[in-house]
């Protein structure tokens, strides 16, 4: 027969070096969370080859079209959608976009700007890295659908969630 062992003394002391520990390396453990989802991210977009798919498509479709278009219409970005070139894919998530138009002829989107102006900075930094990139000869087109503006772009999406989780946990 086993002695029982009473955890009931130990325990608070283990907490509160626990809780100790976490205090002082919050910030890594929050950089450690930021690397291992980007990795995770950039493993997906490497067995997929496409970083924005399902319903991200609809709101991402807000950058190109204002900062390369510089207008409200998406047919062209719907035409473009990453996920509906490679319909095959097992990582697919399919959903059939039922564009409809406004009362100007424009192709509307059915989801909110919110998502983009987040992503707004982020996509400017990849933009620009493609333009720069064009410059000297790399022929990426300027779709708005690179790979590396949407690796910038949620390479944001990422550090906007994992800061917001920090923020959560520094401040309740």
């Amino acid at each position: 027969m086993m002695p029982e062992v009473s955890e009931s003394a130990e325990s608070p002391d283990r907490i509160a070096r626990l809780e100790g520990w976490i205090a002082r390396n919050d910030k890594w453990i929050f950089a450690a969370l930021f690397v291992l989802l980007f990795l995770g991210f950039l493993g997906r977009y490497a067995a997929i080859g496409y970083g924005v798919g399902a319903g991200g498509n609809y709101y991402y479709s807000y950058l190109p079209t204002l900062v390369i278009d510089r207008d409200l219409d998406f047919s062209n970005q719907l035409a473009n959608l990453p996920f509906l070139k490679e319909l095959g894919n097992p990582l697919h998530y399919e959903k059939n976009p039922k564009p409809w138009t406004t009362s100007t002829g424009k192709t509307a989107n059915e989801n909110a700007i919110g998502p983009a102006l987040f992503w707004m900075p982020f996509f400017l930094v990849g933009h620009g890295a493609v333009l720069i990139s064009n410059t000297f000869g790399a022929f990426i087109p300027l779709d708005g659908f690179s790979d590396i503006e949407q690796i910038s772009t949620l390479f944001g999406s990422i550090l906007f969630a994992v800061l917001g989780l920090w923020l959560v946990y520094r401040f309740s």
